[in-house]
């Protein structure tokens, strides 16, 4: 066997790669790279290809309809609609254009979700301090300089914002102003948007 394909729940182990000799490379279909041993792979010279980018489309829709649905607020009410009311009133929320969505990370996930927002009619904002701030990705997008310094405990800060890893994340400007936090706990993408 010279090649290896696996999807997710598959674990490419040390044990593994050392009783398939003939093995120049491993393609990971889906995200993430936890079920390769990836130390492993490298001594033994096979390369790892991971796939990109192949679900970004469905992360930035998934994100998309996450706001919207947490905007119209019918989703809090499943089990008086389940019991047979129509709070309407309460169900009403708010609409997602002319909102802002603001993204912490602004690597390809992000630009899709962007783009899609945009056609909605909805406002972006966004930090990453990896990226140029004359680059032409932040086109259509206001780019913010949060000046972010992250202390010995993994929290990210500034005056107004606390991030901390992997998965709690407290903003006091985005609740003063009432805005919507959304997190994918796995990294720093986080989704803002302002009603």
């Amino acid at each position: 066997m010279k090649a290896l394909i696996v999807r997710n729940k598959t674990l490419v182990t040390r044990e593994l790669i050392e009783n398939a000799p003939n093995l120049k490379c491993v393609g990971r279909l889906g995200v993430g790279l936890d079920n390769i041993d990836l130390n492993a792979c490298k001594e033994q010279n096979i390369t790892v290809y991971p796939a990109l980018g192949a679900n970004s489309h469905s992360v930035a829709e998934y994100v998309i309809c996450t706001s919207m649905l947490l905007l119209r607020k019918a989703y809090f009410k499943k089990n008086e609609m389940i019991a047979g009311n129509w709070p309407r009133q309460e169900s009403s929320g708010s609409e997602v254009y002319g909102k802002t969505l603001g993204f912490i990370g602004f690597g390809d996930i992000a630009r899709k979700t962007r783009d899609l927002a945009i056609g909605l009619g909805i406002n972006t904002v966004a930090y990453d301090p990896y990226l140029d701030k004359d680059s032409n990705v932040w086109k259509d997008t206001k780019n913010l300089d949060f000046n972010f310094e992250q202390n010995i405990n993994g929290k990210i800060e500034n005056g107004n914002c606390t991030i901390e890893y992997p998965k709690k994340i407290f903003c006091e400007y985005a609740r003063s102003n009432n805005k919507i936090l959304v997190s994918n706990g796995k990294s720093l993408v986080v989704k803002t948007i302002s009603s």
